[in-house]
């Protein structure tokens, strides 16, 4: 599955399973509000789940990010 999402949604999935808030994604990311909020949305919707709090437990339960290298910007 981890193939059903791109290497920036992977990294927006990595930071919030950390704990960031989208803010502070964004900052991390150099990215705006906007566009994180976009790329939860789409992975809210890839998982078919209906929270950013389901998505986080979806992604630990399947343990989606398993050796996946966060490198920043």
């Amino acid at each position: 599955m981890t193939n059903d999402l791109t290497k920036k949604q992977m990294d927006v999935l990595y930071l919030m399973c950390r704990g960031y808030y989208i803010r502070e994604i964004a900052e991390e990311l150099g990215v705006s509000i906007r566009t994180v909020e976009t790329r939860r949305k789409e992975i809210l919707d890839t998982f078919d789940v209906g929270t950013p709090r389901d998505m986080v437990a979806y992604a630990i339960r399947h343990r989606f990010l398993e050796g996946y290298e966060y490198k920043c910007k």
